[in-house]
């Protein structure tokens, strides 16, 4: 029986899908078998992100009952599963409640893109959270209002991951930031440069580039939420789209 974690943060912008995508990279590389679940139906970003725009079916289709949801599950090459959003049409009062309980027999771990507002019927579903925020005020104070309905809805919230950390005097702390949302920082990303690239190849920075610096944090994390410890190989190999450039 898998587990259903809310990808969660109530403030747009702070890279919550790039979270995502590349911790579910991570996590299919430690030997997870992982599926990641674009549930913002308002702004779905994750087919854009893996260059599928117009893959079919979508979970909107599922949602809508014209399609099974086994059929709306593809494979990345990294291994991960992944279910896409469809970018031109809406779904009206979707009904989560029968196809979030399928995906526990579909995956060890289901990662969910929620939309800011989190749709209700999503949280009821779900097994736990993790929050992502970047460093800096407004963004943590918007995440605090996300912890808060968790909790409201007694939901497990496994810690915060502080994204496009530069590390510089201008940026909260990671104290700060815990004391702020009362929870554990499982980790924080850098802000590097070859996460653009990987974007513009539509492909996860995990997956193209396993030794970027916001990889190997990506890479800590999963083993972090595995119990596991991760070892940076020394040798650094360049990654395979160098090579085309």
């Amino acid at each position: 029986m898998g587990k259903l974690i809310a990808i969660a943060s109530a403030k747009g912008g702070v890279g919550k899908t790039t979270i995502l995508l590349n911790l579910g990279t991570a996590l299919t590389l430690f030997g997870k078998n992982t599926l990641v679940l674009d549930a913002n139906l308002e702004t779905p970003a994750l087919s854009l992100h893996l260059g599928v725009a117009h893959i079919s079916p979508t979970i909107s289709e599922v949602l809508t009952n014209e399609t099974p949801l086994s059929e709306a599950i593809f494979r990345h090459q990294s291994g991960l599963n992944v279910i896409v959003a469809n970018l031109t049409s809406t779904v009206e009062n979707p009904e989560w409640d029968n196809v979030l309980p399928k995906l526990k027999q579909a995956a060890d771990l289901i990662l969910i893109d929620t939309s800011t507002s989190i749709n209700n019927n999503i949280l009821k579903k779900v097994d736990d959270a993790i929050l992502v925020t970047s460093p800096d005020l407004p963004a943590v104070a918007a995440t605090l209002k996300t912890a808060k309905k968790l909790r409201n809805e007694n939901i497990n919230i496994i810690g915060t991951i502080i994204n496009r950390c530069s590390n510089d005097n201008t940026e909260m702390s990671q104290y700060d930031i815990k004391q702020m949302l009362s929870t554990a920082i499982i980790g924080s990303v850098p802000d590097d440069k070859n996460m653009k690239k990987s974007i513009k190849i539509a492909h996860p920075l995990v997956y193209i580039d396993p030794d970027s610096p916001a990889s190997i944090s990506f890479k800590k994390i999963a083993a972090n939420l595995l119990g596991q410890t991760y070892k940076i190989n020394l040798k650094q190999e360049k990654p395979w789209y160098k090579w085309l450039t």
